[in-house]
């Protein structure tokens, strides 16, 4: 008998060839990046962000494959649905995580040999991370509101994780709504769309304009947009806590439904109620 890798489960060695092979394109990607800080032009600033910004999307994806056998893995919730709630805060941490990281890097090819600690000393402002904020809060509280809500009503699910489709961020999530448009999902996604867009625009501007000096903040989001996310976000998952599986009370409804009922001549007849 031949006891090896060859013996070996071919899924589980097929997902660890995978892993290895990310790690290792990782630590390549990680060493190009530290090894050109010393040849690194701030002009290049923004092909910096872009590069770290396709590598953490990347990442994502390989472990999404790796753990759900699924490109969309990350995406995909307990009910093997394409989630929304994932699909929003995957958007905004790769962007500001990335964002984070290459003014970073940016900043440390900057200050080297004065002052390398000062490289992080980049301010977070309070609306992004209020931003962070509601999209976690969306991201926690929609499985629980779904958790709570089918101990009494049906809450639609797929059988397997191959069934996870694109179309179902825009579903209802009760059994019998999931055929149908869900508006509050729809209108998240465009608000999320639109507001990524528009801060990876002023984060562009960011990265080009003023390339000598060291960035000391991230571009900033008003109030007014950080309170028009929020609505958004309660919109979401005050209509997910809305049940709407609505039945009818026996006796009552439209329509003709039939009663036997028994008369002491006749025996039983059946009359429309």
């Amino acid at each position: 008998m031949v006891i090896g890798m060859a013996g070996a489960n071919p899924t589980r060695w097929g997902s660890w060839k995978v892993v290895i092979t990310f790690i290792f394109v990782l630590i390549i990607s990680i060493s190009v990046l530290l090894a050109g800080l010393w040849f690194l032009s701030t002009s290049m600033r923004l092909g910096l962000w872009i590069a770290v910004l396709v590598l953490l999307s990347a990442f994502a994806i390989a472990i999404g494959h790796i753990i759900k056998r699924r490109w969309l893995g990350i995406l995909i919730d307990s009910r093997n649905k394409v989630s929304l709630s994932r699909f929003q805060i995957s958007l905004w941490l790769i962007l500001i995580i990335s964002a984070f990281f290459a003014a970073g890097l940016s900043n440390l090819h900057i200050t080297l040999l004065s002052a390398p600690v000062d490289a992080l000393s980049i301010t977070v402002p309070s609306e992004l991370l209020a931003v962070l904020g509601v999209s976690t809060t969306s991201l926690i509280g929609s499985p629980f509101i779904l958790r709570v809500k089918s101990h009494q009503h049906k809450i639609d699910t797929n059988d397997n994780l191959y069934e996870a489709a694109w179309s179902d961020m825009f579903k209802g999530d009760d059994d019998s709504n999931s055929d149908s448009v869900d508006l509050s999902k729809v209108q998240m996604f465009y608000i999320t769309i639109t507001l990524v867009l528009v801060y990876g625009a002023a984060l562009t501007t960011m990265f080009i304009k003023d390339t000598s000096h060291a960035i000391s903040t991230l571009p900033a989001l008003s109030t007014t947009i950080v309170t028009f996310l929020g609505i958004s976000h309660a919109g979401y998952l005050g209509y997910k806590a809305v049940p709407h599986n609505v039945s009818q009370p026996p006796g009552q409804g439209g329509g003709s439904s039939n009663q036997e009922i028994d008369s002491p001549d006749q025996g039983s007849k059946t009359v429309d109620a």
